[in-house]
């Protein structure tokens, strides 16, 4: 028997479904349906869910506030970071541009000079220029292992700048967020 109770600890409502004789899908939305409503759903025994849910290791009542807040919180702050970071990225889209271009002219010159398919040829220069390396493909022509090197060190610049843009937009979502946090606790000591 599997028993759900929604709502706060004063006003819990308990809904019993019994032997599982529900779909998966049928569950979790009358599961979802309640948390929409409530807010919450505390899961007393969830030993009879289906496998599929694998609430399995739930055994205590849990409450789920912690989705609420991701929502209603969290989740606006990493738009306004992705908008902030977008917002930075425009600035330097020359510059994004321009590595880009000379990251493929790299690849058209391993692709010339090590006698690769053109696919491979993008695929090391990517592997190489975001300095992960698997070495799986290496250059055999000395001209080909002066090209890798450029290429390496045009992708950390990429790198670095994408870390650069990620770093600020963090830094001022951060800072408003601390500011709007400090507007709040003001508002609530008045």
């Amino acid at each position: 028997m599997t028993v759900f109770s929604s709502g706060s600890k004063r006003e819990a409502q308990t809904f019993v479904f019994g032997d599982y004789d529900h779909e998966p899908l049928e569950t979790l939305e009358i599961f979802c349906a309640q948390f929409y409503e409530t807010g919450s759903i505390q899961i007393e025994d969830a030993a009879g869910l289906p496998s599929e849910l694998n609430f399995d290791l739930i055994r205590e009542v849990k409450t789920i506030p912690m989705l609420k807040h991701l929502i209603e919180k969290r989740l606006p702050l990493f738009v306004e970071f992705f908008s902030a970071f977008m917002r930075y990225s425009s600035y330097v889209r020359e510059v994004f541009l321009a590595l880009l271009l000379i990251l493929l002219l790299g690849a058209v010159l391993i692709w010339r000079l090590e006698s690769l398919s053109f696919g491979n040829a993008v695929y090391f220069t990517m592997i190489t220029g975001l300095t992960i390396g698997y070495g799986d493909i290496t250059p055999q022509t000395p001209l080909g292992k002066l090209v890798s090197v450029a290429i390496g060190l045009v992708g950390m610049v990429f790198v670095g700048l994408i870390i650069a843009i990620a770093t600020r937009a963090l830094n001022e979502t951060a800072h408003r967020h601390f500011d709007l946090e400090g507007e709040d606790q003001q508002a609530e000591q008045k």
